[in-house]
């Protein structure tokens, strides 16, 4: 409309980019003095997001008014932060919403919590600008199961003779979420032949053993609220058992 007045450029339809000093839909008016700064409704934020949430979600809306009017009114934000934030956050220039661009794992980012500075300039001449710090935690969740790392694989023992009170095995297992995540071992009823220690995995006999197999489930828990877990099996076998000979006295004589 109006080739911008011949004082800007226009940049979509009946939209205008002013030049310097020019102001109005139209570019049609000299600008005023630009005698503010934008200012945020706050000096320091606080926002989270869950680790592993999609490309894109939106983690805050930032917002910052400039009492000038007309060019010198028009806010514009940028983030500025180190490599710390490289190509995992983004804002929308005009609405000050903040997304992420990458997925975040708490297990591997340096640092869960990071602040980054968020500008906002106007449009006027000179340019002015204010500031405010977004404090973004990454939260953690459970993610990851626990895992054997012995026995890696299902495991069968041979045992001639095992008696009650024997260790029959160590089972272990690992949990790559951070925190106090503590893992629990429990088994599979077993006739109550074996026991397993909740803490240390240590697997022992609690009663007299007959020749045969025995197939044992074991199961890693970790402790969270919504718990993850894992299992693995051990099977026993039990080859013969040696039984005693019956106790004879020697025949007395008359």
């Amino acid at each position: 409309m109006n080739n911008c007045s011949a004082q800007g450029d226009c940049i979509l339809p009946d939209t205008c980019a002013c030049y310097p000093a020019f102001d109005g839909k139209y570019c049609d008016q000299n600008a005023e003095p630009n005698t503010n700064s934008p200012s945020f409704g706050q000096i320091f934020y606080n926002a989270t997001i869950i680790e592993n949430s999609p490309v894109g979600t939106m983690i805050l809306q930032v917002q910052a008014n400039d009492t000038d009017t007309g060019r010198n009114g028009q806010v514009f934000y940028t983030v500025v932060g180190d490599k710390v934030i490289d190509g995992r956050l983004a804002i929308d220039g005009t609405s000050g919403k903040i997304y992420s661009t990458s997925m975040l794992d708490f297990e591997t980012i340096k640092t869960p919590s990071f602040n980054v500075t968020i500008v906002a300039s106007d449009n006027g001449l000179p340019q002015k600008s204010g500031v405010t710090i977004v404090q973004i935690t990454v939260v953690d969740e459970n993610d990851n199961c626990p895992t054997f790392i012995e026995p890696s694989g299902n495991l069968q023992l041979e045992f001639s003779v095992l008696n009650p009170g024997d260790t029959l095995t160590k089972v272990s297992a690992i949990d790559l979420d951070s925190g106090l995540n503590d893992i629990i071992y429990s088994m599979s009823k077993s006739g109550g032949a074996f026991s397993i220690d909740p803490k240390t995995g240590v697997i022992t006999v609690t009663s007299n053993l007959t020749s045969g197999l025995y197939h044992l489930k074991i199961i890693a828990s970790d402790n969270l609220d919504v718990s993850c877990r894992t299992e693995t099996s051990l099977t026993v076998e039990i080859k013969g058992v040696p039984t005693k000979e019956p106790l004879t006295s020697p025949a007395s004589s008359s």
